[in-house]
C-alpha cells in the first residue's frame, strides 16, 4: 500500500456517508462488547443545515428500504467537526475544493471527479463538441462557463467564446488555443453547469543588470596627516617627533 493509496483511502472514509442498521444484536467476548447487526442498512440523516461541514447532500427516495430523510451525516461531519470542505472555483476557472480545519484554510484542490475532456494541442468547435456531446450543449438548463487564464469576462479577452462557437461544423480553432495550451472541460451533472478553463502556460525570463559599483576609500595625504598628528603632540607638549604610518 502507497502513500498516494492510504491517503485516497483516509479521504474516501471522510467524506463517505455513515451508515445504520434496524437490527442491533450485541454480545460480549471477553468483557468487550461485540455488535452483531442484521437487517437492512440506513443513512445517517440530520435536519440541521449548519452541521453540513463536508457535503450537503439529501436523500431524494427515502421510501426504497424505508430510509431516513434529510441531510447525509458524513464521517467527517461527526467525528472531526472542525474540518470543514466547501466547493469553491480557483483562480484559472476550475471546479475546486477548499478544506480548512477550525476556520483555517488548509489548501484549495481541483475536483478531478468532474474533469471531463482535456487537450494539449490547438481545440476546435468540433472538438469541443465531441467531448461534451450533442444533449448537453443543446440542453438550456446546463450554463456554460468559459475562462481564459481565469478571467471570463469578453471586454477583458475578446478570445473568449460562447456555445454557439461548439459546433459539429465548427473546425476552427477557438480561445486562442495552440500546441502546449491546455484546455480542461469539467461537467457538473448535478448543478448542471459545463466549465471550459483554458490555461496558457508563460516562460518568464528575469532581465539581469549589473550596476557598477563606485568604491572610494576614505585616505588622507601623508602630508596632512602627518601636520595634524605634529599639531595634537605639539599641543600635549609630549611628543616631539611623529611618525605617520599608512598601511
Amino acid at each position: 500500500l502507497s502513500r498516494q493509496e492510504a491517503a485516497q483511502m483516509a479521504l474516501n472514509a471522510i467524506k463517505a456517508p455513515l451508515v445504520e442498521y434496524d437490527n442491533d444484536n450485541t454480545i460480549s467476548v471477553n468483557g468487550a462488547a461485540v455488535q452483531i447487526n442484521g437487517g437492512g442498512a440506513k443513512f445517517v440523516t440530520t435536519t440541521i443545515a449548519k452541521q453540513q461541514n463536508i457535503s450537503r447532500h439529501t436523500l431524494t427516495n427515502s421510501t426504497v428500504n424505508s430510509q431516513n430523510t434529510g441531510y447525509t451525516v458524513e464521517f467527517g461531519e461527526r467525528y472531526p467537526p472542525k474540518l470543514e470542505l466547501k466547493e469553491s472555483v480557483d483562480v484559472l476557472g476550475r471546479p475546486s475544493y477548499t478544506w480548512s480545519y477550525d476556520k483555517e484554510e488548509i489548501g484549495t484542490y481541483v475536483n478531478t471527479s468532474e474533469l471531463y475532456a482535456e487537450f494539449t494541442t490547438e481545440v476546435t468547435g468540433k472538438d469541443l463538441y465531441d467531448a461534451i456531446g450533442k444533449s448537453i450543449i443543446d440542453d438550456d438548463d446546463y450554463k456554460l462557463i468559459v475562462t481564459i487564464d481565469g478571467i471570463d469576462d469578453p471586454k477583458v479577452n475578446t478570445k473568449l467564446f460562447d456555445e454557439t462557437a461548439m459546433n459539429k461544423n465548427n473546425k476552427k480553432g477557438v480561445g486562442d488555443t495552440g500546441n502546449g495550451t491546455l484546455t480542461q472541460v469539467f461537467l457538473d451533472s448535478e448543478d448542471e453547469v459545463v466549465r471550459v478553463a483554458i490555461i496558457n502556460t508563460y516562460l518568464a525570463r528575469p532581465r539581469v543588470t549589473t550596476a557598477r559599483r563606485r568604491t572610494r576609500s576614505p585616505s588622507m595625504s601623508t602630508a596632512s596627516t602627518r601636520t595634524r598628528m605634529t599639531t595634537i603632540s605639539r599641543s600635549l607638549r609630549t611628543v616631539t617627533t611623529v611618525t605617520t604610518a599608512r598601511p
